[in-house]
Parts: C-alpha cells; sequence; structure tokens
C-alpha cells in the first residue's frame, strides 16, 4: 500500500469544518478496504473527527 501525504480538500472548509485527502493505492479494492476498516476498528478517531472512505473517489 502507498500512502500519500494529506493535502486540502478541493473545497477546503465547508460547513465549518475543514476538510483534508489521502490517496491511498494498493494491490485490490477489496484488500485496501479491509485492511482500512480494521485499521479504523482499532484505531477509532477523536470525536471531533469524521472520516469518509471513499474507494472510487472522483473528484480527484
Amino acid at each position: 500500500m502507498v500512502l500519500g501525504e494529506p493535502l486540502p480538500s478541493p473545497l477546503t472548509k465547508a460547513h465549518g469544518q475543514f476538510r483534508f485527502q489521502l490517496m491511498l493505492l494498493g494491490p485490490s479494492a477489496r484488500q485496501l478496504s479491509r485492511h482500512i476498516n480494521g485499521i479504523l476498528a482499532q484505531t477509532p478517531p477523536p470525536e471531533d473527527v469524521t472520516v469518509v472512505f471513499d474507494m472510487d473517489a472522483m473528484g480527484f
């Protein structure tokens, strides 16, 4: 898996919240999804952070 650095989203602030995006590259969508969901299950984000995992982000 390859992890890019955090970048501001094209819409950097929405509804008073800042947005960032990460690009993850992996050998398959299924493996990447399992890996990310496992990490999020073991290490939940702080209450004031929302994580949205979009496998087929067209806006990149």
